[in-house]
């Protein structure tokens, strides 16, 4: 009878550390945040996404960038994302420029981009990714891209959208995973507008969606926004580290 008591009590100890260690995971470790639930500190969320983000300026047309550091092989990279089509008329020319946060701008170098075009007559995935290199440290680039994409689940786009004439500014706006189509990418009810092409998306657990590139609106159908994962990012970051380690040592 006194070995029942006591096999009880060690069982009842056993499940209450257990309940406590599962407590302090959950509330240490970011990865145990519902991707269907909005940030539990969303005042740090904004900021920390806000200081990843950047404008683009390319020819005297405004779009978005975010930081993005990565390791391979043991060695760190930093680059801005952005889109292919926000920068394409400064490849040539490699004037694009970027303002950070602070207001400090900077020549860019466009180290590596890529696009394709779907349409309703190609079986083509959409692509629409540039990468660029600023001349110093990025002030909080981010690290972890997300691995699924559930319909349904909560997101941010942090971007620049042109308010006005000449007017930048730095909005954030959140929603949710309305869809995903067969070459277009995700679709979002999460509202944007010219300039925040290139703006990065992040799911409740600060882990980067993918990239905003477009915005559908037509008069008998609601506005959405739509966004492409990172599929090709690690395509452009082995272009763009094989570039680098081609060129000539001192060269740009």
């Amino acid at each position: 009878m006194h070995e029942d008591r006591y096999l009880f009590r060690r069982l009842i100890a056993i499940g209450l550390a257990l309940l406590a260690l599962g407590f302090f995971a959950s509330r240490d470790n970011p990865n145990t945040q519902s991707l269907f639930d909005r940030p539990s500190d969303l005042e740090s969320f904004i900021d920390r996404a806000r200081d990843a983000s950047y404008e683009v300026n390319c020819n005297g047309r405004t779009g978005s960038g975010w930081g993005y550091r990565t390791e391979v092989d043991g060695e760190v990279y930093e680059f801005i994302v952005t889109n292919q089509h926000v920068i394409k008329f400064c490849i040539i020319d490699q004037d694009a420029e970027v303002i950070r946060q602070d207001g400090v701008s900077a020549g860019v170098e466009i180290v590596a981009h890529k696009r394709v075009l779907a349409t309703y007559y190609n079986d083509l995935q959409a692509v629409d990714l540039a990468l660029l290199k600023f001349p110093a440290p990025l002030e909080a680039p981010l690290t972890q891209l997300a691995s699924e994409h559930p319909q349904g689940s909560w997101l941010l786009i942090s971007s620049f959208p042109v308010l006005a004439a000449d007017l930048t500014n730095h909005q954030i706006t959140t929603g949710a995973i309305t869809g995903e189509t067969l070459q277009w990418g995700f679709t979002t009810d999460a509202i944007s507008s010219g300039g925040s092409s290139g703006g990065v998306v992040l799911n409740s657990r600060g882990q980067v969606l993918g990239t905003h590139y477009a915005t559908f609106s037509k008069r008998d159908r609601a506005t959405y926004s739509m966004f492409l994962d990172n599929d090709y990012l690690d395509e452009l970051v082995e272009l763009a580290i094989k570039k680098a380690k081609q060129e000539p040592k001192g060269s740009k």
